[in-house]
């Protein structure tokens, strides 16, 4: 089914603007941060992808954004239990992606002051530049800071190393594509899947008349057990279907739908 381009822009203007993948068991996670320690175990990790084009702020070196992902159990909390990090064009090519949450009372900072260079906590007036480290006291520990890779041209892909799991090890004997949870969906949407064999996966999101709303993810995954948590409160309610294919020939479509 063919749409306009105009009618395209429209339709992902209300689609998801942030999503995240957590690996829940495979192989041990990379990217730890440097002076993080070593990746050991099993580890829940998350790979936060999104848009400039989504966050107009994003567009000049000194703009910041705070995403709200929600209750990610691997991730610090401020604010009503949610997860939050800010993310800030530090130079035209650079970005820093720090915690929202203060480490000197738990408090969450306040936004990025793009001429004091600076995140301020209006709770005891902690101080952080955009990479976390501290300014001024009373805290006395960096905020935690994450990976941001830059393709040079719209996508920032935020790499977020969480905790241990005891899920097992062992790889999947086969793939699968899971339900949507919850589903009906109002606010976020987790969708889990199985991989059994290295590939590069693309989880899409399709309205039902066939429109493509979001990539919910797109990268070269190792066999694992994942799942995809996605914003939709802004989605037009109705009823929606998701696509799972993978480069090694899998492929698999579930509904779900979208509540007011």
């Amino acid at each position: 089914m063919k749409h306009s381009n105009g009618a395209r822009r429209a339709f992902l203007r209300q689609s998801m603007s942030v999503c995240v993948l957590a690996l829940l068991s495979g192989s041990p996670a990379e990217g730890i941060p440097a002076g993080r320690g070593k990746a050991s175990g099993n580890r829940a990790s998350a790979i936060v992808s999104i848009s400039i084009d989504d966050y107009p702020a994003l567009a000049h070196a000194g703009g910041s954004v705070l995403l709200t992902l929600g209750e990610l159990p691997f991730l610090e909390r401020c604010g009503n239990g949610q997860s939050r990090i800010y993310l800030t064009r530090v130079r035209n090519d650079e970005f820093a992606a720090v915690t929202a949450r203060c480490t000197h009372d738990g408090c969450c900072i306040g936004p990025y002051n793009p001429v004091s260079r600076s995140y301020t906590c209006p709770c005891h007036e902690s101080e952080f530049d955009a990479y976390g480290a501290v300014l001024a006291d009373p805290a006395n520990e960096p905020l935690a800071s994450y990976p941001v890779v830059f393709d040079g041209a719209k996508t920032l892909r935020i790499d977020i190393p969480g905790l241990r799991t005891d899920i097992s090890a062992r790889a999947p004997t086969r793939s699968k594509l899971g339900r949507c949870h919850p589903n009906p969906v109002r606010q976020i949407a987790r969708i889990d899947f199985e991989i059994a064999e290295p590939g590069h996966l693309v989880l899409e999101l399709f309205s039902v008349q066939g429109l493509l709303v979001a990539t919910l993810h797109d990268s070269y995954l190792q066999p694992g057990r994942y799942v995809v948590s996605c914003r939709c409160g802004h989605l037009t309610p109705g009823p929606y279907f998701y696509r799972l294919r993978s480069s090694s020939g899998f492929s698999a479509t579930k509904n779900m739908l979208i509540q007011a």
